[in-house]
């Protein structure tokens, strides 16, 4: 949007180069009635003539004025000129004079009392650069037209409009404003007359000129600022940029030029940078567009972001440099990027600046530092009631992975280093998501992602930091990151790996010859390796709560749902224990990610490399330290139900952090329903309850169990199951 706030920035930023050519034309040239004035308009896409030196002669080689480092789709205001004839020439930056000139001499007259707009259109060599198949001729020219307007012809409340064709390989052009014709039949190198148009939001279609029904290009324009000024619209840079031999070029799109020669990006583009480069070295940099440092930028800090901003399309130069750095001429990495018009982008600082001084990659990637570059970025979600997520793989000693939103959706799949995903819309809600390798072998890590409350937006998810910091100069470790569109980063903290205690059977009738502990793996999308884990069995009536053994659950792998069982001879375990191993309670049972070694007999509890615990008795006293040494808050009673010879502690649905006390088990699904969502409701003094299975095996039905405080379960209703099926099915009670 073109807004009134945005014209007087820029014009502060152009204040100083305005007021130097108005000044050298007027100590040259003091005003009077027959002074012609003229607004010089820099429109050359051509980068070698990207910042350009102006001079004009008399036609006998007398210096009139010059005009100093003029950068591409900038404007002067309007120059006072004696009438006459006129060459101008263009040269290079830090020329010395006409005599270094590029371009020239083009002769201009200029009639007494006539004001002129003046644009630099075309390119240096014309050889090197692509028509586009139109048959426009590409050289350097200053197209002239009269009659330019320094005020508006008629305060009547519209702005006044004149249309300049400066883009080399676009075709003839209409331009539409609100759905009606406003510039008929543009040709390039064409300057049209002035039209007026309303003071208030518009929308600026281009199209062929003989074809409205084609947009080729669509702006979005706000003039409510410009009533009573007239503006000079300019088409700029090359429709099609790819097709150009120099690389990169700037793209198409409309500017405009104010009287004061102020110009504004029609086709501004919205972009997100965020700092994503682990190397040490970087770990706060300055980053420099176009030369200028924005304070938003000043010391950009590792895992820091801006809110999107309006950049400029075109060519921008990007300058990362140190964070102690005075000017662009420090930069550690210098980027040419080319921004489109009116995209909207996410702008990643990823890799390291001296690759050699890191760890390899294992997929053999680059890892040197570079900009990341993704376009389609999203400021807002797609619907109220989902998260857009879009995941970006940016550890660079990291190899491909596959990221998934556990029992969910998978995220990404096969995802290498600088690798990015299209956007995916998932309901606002938490998630834990698993890391895993590429072919879902084991799972290696997993983060907590709560969305809950992010209903309505989007976020960009980034691998980030080194898997192996001791390799890579101690540089930041790998986690996940969510970046949120206003700039928070949000770390996303770790979390259990998906391998958890889902049953637990310790006491039976007689010698307790079927006690179990079952594992199950929660990842319905990866297998999980037992290799790096252990199981450990607490006293909770020794001193200190000691271990009394540990099982090294040495080389296997754990298939996505899969159970595994450590137990007694007689209910088939994949780990055989002695019968009556198993310690009654007030006792526990830890799952860590460690070595055997550690954890000799008579270990205290501890939550280092923990994954999983669970504190439990049988009718016993409350072991309040053994539950604090585990970070645990409840005891599970075996006997809660009166019934622990024939009773378990189970996890109902497998894998959930619901805990009932029913029937054993062991390696089978703790009941015979696959369960999915389950929610409850108030209506009033009713609650409303209603779940999903996905598949029955040989169900009668459900006991809708309900207590109050600490009191036992109560029957209150049953439902009727399906039986044995494979179909989904729902139910509700109230």
């Amino acid at each position: 949007m073109l807004q009134r706030l945005q014209i007087d920035s820029l014009r502060c930023v152009l204040a100083t180069m305005a007021l130097a050519v108005l000044m050298l034309a007027g100590a040259a040239f003091p005003a009077v009635a027959q002074d012609a004035q003229v607004q010089i308009i820099h429109n050359s896409p051509d980068p070698a003539a990207a910042t350009v030196d102006i001079y004009i002669e008399e036609t006998d080689g007398t210096p009139v004025t010059d005009v100093q480092n003029v950068d591409f789709r900038t404007a002067t205001g309007f120059l006072m000129l004696a009438p006459g004839t006129y060459n101008v020439f263009v040269a290079g930056p830090e020329s010395s004079g006409s005599g270094d000139a590029v371009a020239g001499p083009v002769e201009i007259t200029l009639a007494a009392n006539t004001n002129y707009t003046v644009v630099a259109n075309g390119v240096l060599s014309p050889g090197d650069f692509s028509d586009g198949g139109t048959g426009n001729s590409l050289a350097f020219t200053l197209d002239v037209a009269a009659d330019a307007r320094p005020v508006v012809d008629s305060p009547d409340g519209d702005v006044e409009l004149r249309a300049v064709h400066g883009s080399p390989d676009a075709p003839t052009v209409d331009v539409l404003a609100g759905g009606a014709v406003l510039v008929d039949d543009a040709s390039y190198n064409g300057i049209t007359g002035y039209v007026d148009a309303g003071a208030g939001p518009v929308t600026l279609e281009v199209t062929p000129g003989n074809d409205n029904s084609t947009v080729v290009a669509s702006f979005d324009v706000d003039l409510t600022g410009f009533a009573d000024e007239p503006l000079t619209v300019v088409a700029s840079g090359f429709l099609d940029p790819g097709a150009q031999t120099p690389s990169p070029v700037a793209p198409f799109t409309l500017i405009a030029v104010d009287a004061a020669g102020n110009v504004i990006d029609l086709g501004a583009a919205r972009a997100q940078i965020i700092h994503n480069a682990p190397d040490p070295g970087a770990s706060s940099v300055d980053i420099y567009i176009d030369g200028e440092l924005p304070s938003a930028l000043d010391d950009f800090a590792f895992r820091s972001a801006t809110p999107f901003i309006d950049l400029d399309s075109g060519v921008r130069t990007i300058a990362v440099a140190p964070s102690t750095s005075s000017s662009a001429g420090d930069a550690l990495a210098t980027f040419d990027l080319q921004v489109d018009a009116n995209a909207s982008l996410a702008v990643i600082a990823s890799g390291v600046i001296d690759p050699s001084g890191f760890a390899p990659n294992p997929d053999g990637e680059d890892i040197a530092f570079e900009l990341l570059v993704q376009t389609g970025a999203q400021e807002s979600g797609s619907n109220a009631s989902d998260v857009d997520l879009q995941i970006v793989h940016g550890s660079p000693d990291a190899p491909t992975v596959d990221a998934i939103a556990r029992n969910v959706t998978v995220l990404a799949d096969d995802a290498t280093y600088t690798d990015s995903t299209p956007y995916i819309s998932v309901p606002a809600a938490d998630y834990i998501v698993d890391v895993t390798p590429a072919d879902r072998s084991d799972v290696v890590a997993s983060f907590e992602a709560e969305l809950s409350s992010l209903g309505g937006g989007a976020a960009i998810a980034l691998a980030s930091g080194f898997l192996d910091p001791g390799v890579n100069q101690t540089g930041p470790s790998f986690g996940l990151i969510a970046v949120l569109p206003d700039g928070t980063v949000l770390p996303l903290p770790s979390t259990t790996l998906p391998l958890v205690i889902n049953e637990i059977d310790a006491d039976d009738s007689g010698t307790d010859d079927e006690e179990f502990v079952e594992l199950y793996n929660a990842s319905s999308e990866a297998s999980v390796q037992l290799d790096p884990y252990i199981l450990v069995f607490f006293n909770g009536n020794s001193p200190n709560d000691v271990s009394y053994n540990t099982v090294d659950l040495v080389g296997v792998a754990l298939p996505p749902g899969g159970f595994f069982v450590i137990g007694n001879a007689s209910v088939n375990p994949d780990i055989t224990i002695p019968d009556n191993s198993v310690q009654n309670g007030a006792d526990a049972i830890g799952l860590y990610r460690a070595e055997a070694s550690v954890f000799p007999d008579d270990t205290e509890p501890t939550m280092m490399g923990l994954e999983d615990a669970f504190v439990y008795g049988t009718s016993d006293a409350e072991d309040s330290d053994l539950l604090a040494a585990l970070g645990e808050t409840v005891q599970y009673d075996e006997d809660e139900n009166g019934n622990k010879d024939t009773e378990s502690i189970q996890r109902f649905p497998d894998g959930s952090e619901n805990i009932v006390i029913v029937t054993p088990t062991p390696a089978n699904q703790n009941l015979p329903v696959e369960f999915g969502p389950f929610t409850a409701s108030l209506d009033g003094d009713d609650v409303i309850l209603n779940w999903t299975t996905f598949s029955e095996t040989a169900n009668a039905g459900f006991d809708v169990q309900q207590r109050s405080g600490d009191a036992p379960f109560r029957t209150v209703g049953q439902v009727e199951g399906q039986g044995t099926t494979q179909e989904l099915t729902r139910y509700t009670f109230r």
